[in-house]
């Protein structure tokens, strides 16, 4: 990389791919996370001679305890419907199979519009929707707006990497109902999730 590019490079939402092909927010998670931990991570990095990183983060004093408590099995669904939208192909079909492997029936869009027309269209009844924040085209936060004036009720779940600007009383404020952070588990996934889906069912009559 360039002195210009790698000055930048732990900058949200800064990407030297195309527009659609990347979000820019990988690094900053991981900067974020390290600094999270009391840690440093330093680059160095010279056009066409390599990329290195290097992570440091405290060291943990005495030893530590291993975990005893067994993890809790991933909640399972009973065939809600769901549709999950995420402009990276990859984590748009992740999230489609996992979901269904939790026992949902999941449509998938990686195009904000199409989801918003699918909904529009009437021909599923959604109960839940999950989609990415940054889109190219139109966000998560539009999208969630486009569709509570479709369906004020409708139940939405906003994922995202970077978060700074981005509260959960922020996200209620809009009428999304929770947030979950990348990177995703399907344990988290299946967890957040279900408890949207009870919480919901518990409070009709």
């Amino acid at each position: 990389m360039d002195s210009g590019t790698l000055s930048r490079i732990f900058d949200p939402f800064f990407t030297t791919k195309k527009a659609g092909e990347g979000t820019g927010l990988g690094l900053a998670v991981v900067h974020g996370i390290v600094k999270n931990h009391d840690g440093v991570i330093t680059v160095a990095s010279q056009p066409g001679q390599g990329t290195r990183f290097q992570v440091y983060l405290p060291a943990q004093p005495g030893e530590i305890a291993e975990a005893v408590a067994a993890p809790s099995e991933t909640p399972r669904g009973q065939g809600q419907q769901i549709l999950f939208v995420d402009d990276e192909a990859t984590l748009a079909l992740m999230g489609r199979i996992a979901l269904e492997r939790l026992g949902y029936k999941v449509d998938s869009y990686t195009v904000p519009a199409d989801a918003l027309t699918a909904v529009r269209s009437g021909a599923k009844n959604y109960d839940l929707v999950i989609t990415d924040l940054t889109m190219p085209g139109m966000n998560g936060t539009d999208l969630a707006e486009q569709l509570l004036r479709l369906h004020p009720d409708l139940l939405i779940i906003l994922t995202t990497g970077y978060s700074a600007t981005l509260t959960w009383e922020k996200v209620r404020a809009l009428g999304i109902h929770d947030m979950l952070l990348k990177p995703v588990t399907i344990h988290g996934l299946g967890e957040l999730v279900h408890r949207v889906l009870t919480e919901r069912a518990s409070r009709r009559p």
